[in-house]
């Protein structure tokens, strides 16, 4: 692997399968683990395997502690939005095209490589909160709630990575795939979603 990152004209960072990895949390740490553990199993023993590093999945039934299913929920049984920080930019993915993708991998890729793609371009958490809101205001789902930023709901530590962006040319390439679903067109389903069916995740939210 090598040891820089590939840039942009603009100086943004892209991520690919050559960029460097730098863990910063435990539940980045053990995923990578198990990316180790997949090709030692290939290297050594000829086990077929892949390894795929999808960015910043959302959608319909995601479990709603993560980033975009908190926001909505929030929005749709109160006034006030409580978030951590909003500054680090995310690589959002719908899970849709997710799936399709794990699926060129398995169907198309070649045993022993590693595949990394996501939506291609990144989003603010707060550009993202304020997306979402919106559009749930344009559906009637909620008036105009206010978002809060919380410290003690921030990442601890240095745990929280600053920006993610990701290319996915080797799995074009190699597959065709690409991303379908634009944001705005995977909120709106997800919104739906959760606002349709709230026995699915009323208990399961973390800020009541």
């Amino acid at each position: 692997m090598e040891g820089k990152h590939d840039f942009e004209d603009d100086g943004r960072i892209l991520l690919s399968e050559r960029s460097p990895v730098n863990p910063k949390s435990v539940y980045a740490t053990s995923k990578l683990a198990a990316d180790f553990l997949t090709m030692n199993y290939h290297d050594a023993y000829g086990i077929p395997g892949v390894t795929t590093r999808m960015f910043n999945n959302y959608g319909p039934r995601q479990n709603p502690r993560y980033i975009t299913g908190t926001i909505i929920t929030q929005a749709l049984e109160r006034e006030v939005v409580e978030l951590g920080n909003l500054t680090p930019k995310r690589d959002m993915c719908y899970a849709g095209d997710g799936v399709r993708g794990h699926l060129h991998v398995a169907l198309g890729g070649d045993s022993g490589e590693q595949y990394v793609y996501g939506y291609g371009e990144n989003v603010s958490m707060r550009e993202w909160t304020e997306m979402i809101l919106n559009i749930g205001s344009e559906e009637g789902h909620w008036d105009d709630p206010e978002i809060v930023q919380r410290e003690d709901r921030y990442r601890p530590g240095d745990s929280d990575v600053e920006e993610l962006r990701v290319g996915y040319e080797k799995l074009h390439e190699e597959t065709g795939w690409e991303p379908q679903v634009s944001w705005e067109g995977g909120i709106r389903r997800t919104v739906e979603w959760y606002a349709n069916n709230r026995t699915r995740w009323y208990d399961r939210v973390d800020w009541r």
